[in-house]
C-alpha cells in the first residue's frame, strides 16, 4: 500500500510541473508528502533496516547449538611402511563419521539465544530511531521553508512600501519641499530592506537545498501549515508516561539491559558441568598395512567438569555484573534527561503560543498605527523617519511571528514523536486539536 501511495504521488508530481507553469503558481505540498518522500531512499535508514535484518541471521546462528554437529572425513592414498618387513606399499582407505551432540551445557546456549534476541529488538528500536530523526529532521527543513517562504511575501510587501516612500520623498526633493539629508536617511532604509529580502530568498533557497537533501528533487512548490496540535490538552504526566513506557530510546536501553542479564545467566552457566554425546562410525581398508579391511562403531556419554580456572569465571561473572549495573545507570539518566526535555518543551509550547497572541496583537496594532502614520505624513504631521520606522516596526513583527511559529510546530512535533504520541505509521491523520495561530 505504501509502495502505491508513493508511485501515486511520484505521477502526480510529473504531471504538477506543467499545470504550475499554465497556473504560474506552485503546488501545495504537506509535510506528510515531503516525509514520504524521504523515507522512501534514505540511506540511513536503509543502512538501520540492513542491521536489523543481519540481527535476525545473529539469532538463528545461536540455535545452530541445539542441532548435532556432523562431518565426515575421508581419505585415500598409499602406505609404504619399511622394507624390511617385506612389505610391498599399499593402497589405504578410510572414511569416518563423526556426530556431537551437546545434552546440558548449563543453560548456556539458551541464555546465549534469549541475550541475541534482546540484541534483535535493540536493532529494531534503532530503525525506528532512525525514522523518527528522520522526520522531526524533514519537520525542521520543512518549517524553515514555509517560515522563509512568509517572510520573503511580507518583506516583498516592505520593499514596495519603502519603494513607494521613497519615490514620495524624491519627488518632495526635487521640488525642494525636503532635504537631501531626509532623501539620503530613506534610501539608506530602502537599501537595507532589499538586503533583508535578499537574505530572505537565500535563506529560503537553502532551506529548500536541505530539503531535497532528503526527498530527491521537488518542483516549485508552497509549503503549507502542518497538522496542528495543543499538547496542554493532556496533562504533562500523560507525556512522561508515555514516553516511559514507548519512547524509543527507553524500549532499546530495555533491551539492553535484558540482553545483559541473560549473558549474566550464561556466565554463570559456565559453573555446571558440561555433558554431550559422542558417536563415531569408521571404516578402513589396509591402514597400516595389508591388514584388509576394518569397521568401528562407537558411541559414549561424556561430562567434564572445570574444578579450577584461576577464578576465570568468577571473574567475568563480576565484570558483566557491573556492566548491567552500568547500562541499569545508563537507563535512569535517559529517563531523567527525556523527563526534562519534556517539562522544558511542555513549558516553552505554552510560553510560544502565548507570546504567539502578543505579537499578532502588536501586528494589529501596528498596521492601525501604520495606517495613522501614512495619513499624518500627507498632512504633513509626521516625517519621513517615523513613517520608515513604523513599516520597519510591522515587517520586524510579521517575522517575529513566523519565527515563533516555526519554533511553536518544531516543540510540539519533537514533543509528540518523543512520545510516541505520534508515530511514523500515523503521521497525524486524525488531528482534532488546534494551535494558536
Amino acid at each position: 500500500m505504501m509502495r502505491f501511495q508513493k508511485i501515486a504521488l511520484l505521477i502526480i508530481l510529473t504531471i504538477v510541473p506543467g499545470l504550475v507553469k499554465a497556473q504560474a503558481e506552485p503546488v501545495e505540498l504537506s509535510l506528510s508528502t515531503m516525509i514520504l518522500f524521504a523515507m522512501d531512499n534514505n540511506p540511513d535508514l536503509l543502512m538501520a533496516q540492513d542491521r536489523e535484518a543481519q540481527m535476525d541471521y545473529f539469532v538463528k546462528e545461536a540455535y545452530a547449538d541445539y542441532y548435532p554437529q556432523v562431518d565426515v572425513e575421508l581419505a585415500a592414498g598409499r602406505e609404504f611402511l619399511s622394507p624390511t618387513t617385506g612389505q610391498n606399499p599399499t593402497n589405504l582407505g578410510k572414511a569416518t563419521l563423526n556426530v556431537n551432540q551437546k545434552l546440558f551445557d548449563g543453560f548456556v546456549t539458551g541464555s546465549e539465544i534469549d541475550r541475541r534476541k534482546e540484541l534483535q529488538n535493540s536493532a529494531a528500536y534503532d530503525t525506528e530511531k532512525e525514522k523518527e530523526d528522520l522526520i522531526i529532521q524533514i519537520t525542521d527543513y520543512y518549517l524553515d521553508i514555509l517560515r522563509y517562504q512568509n517572510v520573503v511575501a511580507t518583506t516583498e510587501i516592505f520593499v514596495a512600501e519603502i519603494d513607494e516612500i521613497v519615490g514620495i520623498i524624491q519627488t518632495m526633493f526635487e521640488s525642494g519641499a525636503t532635504g537631501k539629508a531626509m532623501l539620503d536617511y530613506a534610501k539608506s532604509r530602502q537599501a537595507s530592506a532589499y538586503v533583508d529580502l535578499n537574505e530572505a530568498r537565500s535563506s529560503l533557497n537553502d532551506g529548500v537545498s536541505n530539503l531535497e537533501f532528503l526527498t530527491g528533487k521537488l518542483p516549485p512548490f508552497k509549503a503549507v501549515l502542518p497538522d496542528s496540535f495543543d499538547p496542554s490538552n493532556l496533562d504533562r504526566h500523560v507525556y512522561i508516561d508515555k514516553m516511559s513506557a514507548e519512547n524509543t530510546l527507553m524500549q532499546k536501553s530495555t533491551s539492553e539491559i535484558e540482553a545483559m542479564r541473560h549473558q549474566l545467566q550464561g556466565e554463570k552457566g559456565q559453573y555446571f558441568p558440561k555433558v554431550d554425546l559422542r558417536l563415531k562410525a569408521e571404516e578402513s581398508h589396509d591402514d597400516g598395512g595389508d591388514v584388509g579391511r576394518f569397521r568401528n562403531l562407537k558411541g559414549t556419554v561424556n561430562l567434564s567438569y572445570n574444578i579450577f580456572d584461576g577464578f576465570n569465571k568468577r571473574n567475568r561473572v563480576g565484570r558483566v555484573s557491573r556492566q548491567l549495573t552500568e547500562l541499569e545507570h545508563r537507563e535512569e539518566k535517559i529517563f531523567k534527561e527525556l523527563k526534562k526535555d519534556i517539562n522544558l518543551a511542555y513549558n516553552q509550547i505554552a510560553a510560544m503560543k502565548e507570546s504567539i497572541k502578543v505579537v499578532n496583537l502588536e501586528i494589529k496594532s501596528n498596521r492601525a498605527l501604520q495606517m495613522l502614520n501614512r495619513e499624518n505624513f500627507r498632512l504633513g504631521s509626521i516625517n519621513v523617519i517615523e513613517l520608515i520606522e513604523g513599516e520597519e516596526r510591522l515587517n520586524a513583527a510579521y517575522n517575529k511571528k513566523y519565527q515563533l511559529q516555526r519554533d511553536l510546530y518544531e516543540s510540539i512535533y519533537t514533543l509528540l514523536i518523543t512520545t510516541a504520541i505520534i508515530e511514523d505509521e500515523y503521521f497525524c491523520e486524525t488531528c482534532d486539536l488546534t494551535v494558536e495561530q
